[in-house]
């Protein structure tokens, strides 16, 4: 009866703890700095990120966007053409609003990486902060400094 008793107790305790300590590590932001992309296989990559880009799934599409620019950004010598179509259609047709802002961003970043350049120096504590920084150096160029 007692280790009947210890099991159901220890049972219940790494029921209790389980989804704490997962919620723990959900919530917490991993330093974003995906890599600098210089020992992967690109075409293999690219393959795998054009996958993605087809995701029904909007965290995937988000995060495959991010890890795109940033792919961009630091293999400026990757051919990384065979993830533009994907780009350009979620920037017209992607299912939300977020998401389409977010390859309109990327669109951009592969139409002009020399723009964006300075942003591979900067670190970023989520994906989030990534777009943030992208979309404020868009402005800055495009818009320009009117004071």
């Amino acid at each position: 009866m007692k280790h009947a008793v210890l099991v159901l107790a220890g049972t219940l305790v790494m029921a209790a703890a389980v989804p704490a300590a997962a919620q723990e590590a959900y919530t917490m932001r991993a330093f974003y700095n995906p890599g600098p992309y210089t020992q992967i296989n690109v075409e293999r990559t690219v393959r795998n990120y054009e996958f993605c880009l087809e995701s029904s799934n909007g965290g995937v599409l988000e995060s495959a966007l991010g890890h795109v620019i940033w792919l961009r950004l630091v293999r400026p010598d990757a051919n990384l053409n065979a993830l533009q179509e994907g780009i350009a259609r979620l920037a017209a047709e992607g299912p939300t609003p977020s998401i389409r802002y977010r390859a309109s961003l990327a669109a951009m970043v592969f139409d002009s990486p020399k723009i964006f350049a300075g942003l591979t120096n900067v670190c970023c504590a989520s994906g989030n902060e990534l777009f943030a920084k992208v979309s404020a150096k868009a402005q800055e160029t495009l818009i320009g400094d009117n004071r």
